[in-house]
């Protein structure tokens, strides 16, 4: 009797832990993985992805055995970097003996990933032969050599198009995250690893990369999905863009755009045709081109999620813009000449104040002439009333919420300068309010190297016994030392 109560004690002891090992949910194990990730040791990371291995195997659920797979490789590349050879092997064996069409093309795209990150640290044309192993071909391979072994499986991997146009991606989850603009691919297996595998196009050959673009934008077009069309079209200008010799960079960008105008005469109404427009700006230098094409996208797709992009393009484009330039130094009476560079303005306030009392000295409201296009800047010539005494003034230019204040000084110096022959310059000073010279009989001003090769003008005077009076500065005398007195008298 008391053999067999101790005996259904253990039967229960046991089926207990059976149910309670079977209960554990793949959130348990990777909570597991992540408390053990914590801990810093691999050796209890490992034993908590092997209970994740073995629980997919048994419900042989492919997604999550690839990632307790591929995080057991890199904890393993991680302390012993030789062991990528075996996980290449393991991997490739993986996807001989897989059953299912669909997983055998992921193991595929996942090997030549593999491929790819060794040619990145190979050279390609000499091998490292270090401490090599019978057991270890591959480790002779060059990095030329892993870059072809890479295209042949992601050729591998994408043969069957219409295959993996048919799986689901979200059946591939946690591998596979599904975003938001997965509804234009209808959400299948086929654009996720097309897209994975563009991600090494940098490191491709350029006719692969153009090829698998031409043929994937083929099979879209002739199964009838626009969406992932244009979107692969776009890659694949925005991919010869990048290769183009930017040494003639209007060239470049000339192609560009007659490559996007050819796409969106074409593709225009098509609701992923909105995600080209909104990337557009960021390769166009051309604002005639993007004001066009932005009122485009708000026409044709004003329901877009974010279609508040185009609007604020056209807002940057067009909103009014004021710069002025004046001469920091004037002359009493003589009119005020400014050079004014605006845009979308019709009307500026203008205004004289002294810069010490804030007065007003005058004011005036002029008319400009509006520019061509709203994006389209103009560029005009004012002459304002002159100031009749000398001092410290601003001007301030204002427009609605716009306005720009520029410093200067009036004094009743005049500045004329003459080029002589010898590349030299010689400037004298006059007097505008009694019309005669200055005292200083005049000032040379002579061409100095710079350190980047060019030239810089010093002024240096000529037997000149002061200095004249300084545009931008209060004007001080300089007077010579005073005659000896009877105290300091020898």
């Amino acid at each position: 009797m008391r053999r067999f109560i101790l005996k259904s004690i253990l039967l229960l002891t046991g089926l207990t832990a059976c149910l309670s090992a079977r209960s554990q949910s793949y959130e348990e194990l990777w909570m597991q993985v992540e408390t053990a990730q914590d801990s810093g040791r691999v050796g209890p990371i490992g034993k908590c992805l092997e209970q994740v291995w073995r629980k997919a195997g048994k419900e042989r659920n492919f997604p999550q055995r690839l990632r307790a797979l591929l995080l057991q490789i890199a904890y393993r590349e991680a302390v012993r970097p030789r062991s990528i050879y075996p996980n290449m092997r393991r991997i490739k064996h993986w996807a001989e003996t897989c059953r299912e069409p669909a997983d055998k093309r992921v193991l595929q795209m996942v090997l030549g990933h593999m491929y790819m990150r060794k040619a990145n640290h190979r050279p390609d044309t000499v091998a490292h032969v270090d401490t090599l192993r019978a057991d270890e071909p591959d480790a002779l391979w060059t990095g030329d050599r892993f870059r072809k072994e890479a295209m042949a499986c992601f050729d591998r991997a994408l043969a069957d198009k219409d295959l993996l146009a048919h799986v689901n991606a979200r059946a591939y989850e946690p591998m596979v995250i599904v975003g938001e603009d997965s509804r234009y691919f209808r959400h299948d297996l086929l654009s996720v690893m097309a897209q994975d595998v563009l991600k090494w196009q940098k490191r491709l050959d350029e006719r692969y990369v153009l090829k698998l673009y031409d043929s994937l934008i083929d099979y879209y077009k002739e199964a009838g999905n626009r969406d992932a069309a244009v979107l692969f079209a776009y890659d694949r200008i925005q991919y010869l863009f990048d290769r183009e010799n930017k040494a003639d960079f209007d060239r470049a960008l000339d192609n560009l755009h007659r490559r996007e105008e050819a796409l969106l005469a074409e593709y225009a109404d098509a609701p992923a045709a909105a995600y080209v427009y909104e990337r557009m700006p960021f390769t166009s230098w051309n604002p005639a081109y993007t004001y066009r094409h932005m009122q485009d996208a708000l026409r044709l797709h004003s329901g877009y999620k974010r279609a508040d992009v185009f609007r604020n393009v056209l807002s940057q484009l067009s909103e009014p813009y004021l710069t002025v330039y004046l001469l920091n130094r004037l002359t009493t009476g003589k009119p005020l000449t400014c050079e004014v560079n605006y845009r979308n303005i019709d009307t500026l306030h203008v205004e004289v104040l002294d810069a010490r009392t804030g007065r007003s000295v005058g004011a005036d409201t002029v008319c400009l002439t509006p520019a061509s296009a709203p994006w389209a800047y103009a560029d005009t010539v004012l002459t304002l009333p002159g100031v009749e005494r000398p001092g410290l003034y601003k001007a301030r230019f204002s427009h609605k919420g716009q306005t720009r204040e520029m410093p200067f000084v009036c004094n009743n110096m005049d500045i004329f300068c003459r080029s002589l022959p010898d590349d030299r310059c010689r400037c004298s000073c006059w007097n505008a309010r009694a019309d005669a010279p200055c005292p200083a009989p005049g000032w040379n001003a002579t061409p100095r190297p710079t350190s980047d090769g060019g030239t810089k003008r010093t002024i240096c005077s000529t037997n000149t016994p002061r200095a004249p009076v300084s545009p931008c500065r209060r004007a001080t005398t300089v007077r010579p030392p005073s005659a000896p007195t009877a105290r300091n008298a020898p």
